[in-house]
């Protein structure tokens, strides 16, 4: 019987320059705070061939999230600015306050069997069952009296510093209360055969989800609290492990294929009177088929060599009514998943010199690449000439490194990104700009560990 228990606090504090310049357009500060308590009891055993496992598992999350939005632009997402004053932009908002305030409790129960039917083959079979509750409180609220927000949407007598004004369903305003139950069912099954030592085939079929989750937006109407709804994927897949030529060579290989239901990913939604805002959203259905490798190769003792790649193709199959990042309304139908790419190649190679009883170093390097992939949906269906604002260039990088190794200790010299190149992991259209979410440029260090 087996028993684990844990507690983890976490305090944020994040600023976000979220226009892409120089110039204070709009400026984010999350604050947050998350404390998870998880308790899980399990039981496990061995009955001749048979490796057995039961238990159950409490969680529970109390967090606390809040956003101070300061905006001084024009926000080209409502053509004629301030809706409530045509001549006039969203200058008049100094600052919002968004709150996301969300309790999580997860109960669930498993098991899970291990047979070994010969010497060579086997069999596995799980599930699961999981309940979860989220109870959210959240609201949009004015911080700036005068210029602020509420003095826009709310001019009226009463109005206090800090005040919600999400308007609630009974027409009043406030903080605006839910929740959201949802269960599921994931389980797993495989087989798996060793025809020799250094042999093993696999194929297995796996069902899995992942939470809904209540997003941080500026909801004028409680409508606009909207939670994206739990994940499920159903997977196959089927591959080898190998070991070759008296291990000097290591390969291994898979093909998989994942069914999506409710996939959530990264898109935009209209939050009138505000535009579109970038958003978590449910695709219905979607699909993806891949395949990877990855191949060892030990020629000497001193000298390892490794090269592994990835080669996916994504499809969403279904109607998908979402907004395009330009806010338009559009069935992403047929489109790629977003921040998904066709290629992704990973290469390493180490040598190792000996020069003394426990003294040793090495030299290193790793060189990676991805191809192009777009980071919205709808990306292609904005105004003409922005077809490609949203694509997320192919990059490769280099990374190299150098040390030494005494006794139990290690030196490393390394560097990152070698050749300095520029490149982004992200493109959004949040306001007037994009922006772009760059990665990191050439950077050096060095690197001391040690081992008992």
């Amino acid at each position: 019987m087996i028993s684990l228990t844990s507690y983890a606090h976490l305090a944020l504090y994040s600023p976000i320059d979220a226009d892409g310049t120089y110039i204070p357009a709009l400026a984010i500060y999350q604050y947050g705070l998350i404390k998870t308590f998880t308790q899980e009891l399990r039981l496990e055993g061995t009955t001749a061939r048979l490796k057995w496992v039961v238990g159950a598992n409490f969680e529970r999350d109390d967090t606390n999230e809040v956003q101070y939005t300061y905006i001084q632009g024009s926000n080209s997402q409502v053509p004629l600015g301030n809706p409530f004053d045509p001549a006039t932009p969203w200058t008049y908002f100094n600052s919002d306050d968004l709150y996301n305030n969300q309790q999580v409790r997860d109960y669930a129960g498993f098991g899970n069997l291990d047979y070994q039917i010969t010497d060579q083959l086997s069999v596995q079979g799980g599930v699961r069952y999981t309940k979860e509750r989220r109870d959210f409180t959240g609201c949009l609220a004015d911080d700036t009296l005068g210029r602020g927000f509420g003095q826009v949407f709310f001019q009226g007598p009463g109005l206090v510093r800090g005040q919600c004004v999400t308007i609630l369903p009974n027409g009043t305003q406030g903080s605006y209360a839910t929740s959201l139950d949802e269960s599921n069912v994931p389980w797993r099954a495989s087989i798996n055969y060793k025809p020799g030592a250094d042999t093993l085939i696999y194929a297995n079929v796996t069902k899995g989800y992942k939470s809904g989750d209540f997003g941080t937006l500026p909801a004028l109407s409680y409508q606009q609290f909207q939670p994206v709804r739990q994940e499920s994927v159903l997977a196959y897949e089927a591959g080898f492990k190998t070991l070759l030529a008296d291990r000097v060579v290591d390969l291994s290989s898979a093909v998989f294929y994942y069914d999506y239901g409710n996939k959530q990913t990264q898109g935009s939604l209209v939050v009138p009177p505000f535009g579109n805002l970038p958003y978590l959203v449910n695709v219905p259905k979607s699909h993806l088929i891949g395949a990877e490798f990855d191949l060892t190769l030990r020629p000497t003792r001193e000298l390892r060599m490794s090269l592994g790649g990835t080669y996916i193709d994504s499809k969403i199959t279904g109607v998908a009514l979402v907004a395009s990042p330009f806010g338009q309304q559009i069935d992403a139908h047929g489109e790629e998943l977003p921040v998904a790419p066709h290629w992704q190649l990973q290469g390493d190679a180490e040598y190792r010199f000996t020069l003394a009883d426990n003294l040793s170093t090495f030299i290193g390097a790793n060189a990676s690449w991805r191809s192009k992939t777009f980071s919205q949906l709808g990306s292609e269906t904005g105004p003409a000439g922005t077809q490609n604002d949203f694509k997320i260039n192919g990059y490769a990088l280099l990374d190299l490194r150098a040390g030494v190794n005494f006794n139990n200790y290690q030196v490393q010299v390394w560097g990152k990104n070698v050749t300095n190149r520029g490149y982004w992991n992200n493109v959004v259209h949040i306001y007037d700009t994009y922006g772009r979410i760059t990665g990191q440029p050439v950077t050096y260090g060095v690197s001391l560990s040690a081992k008992w």
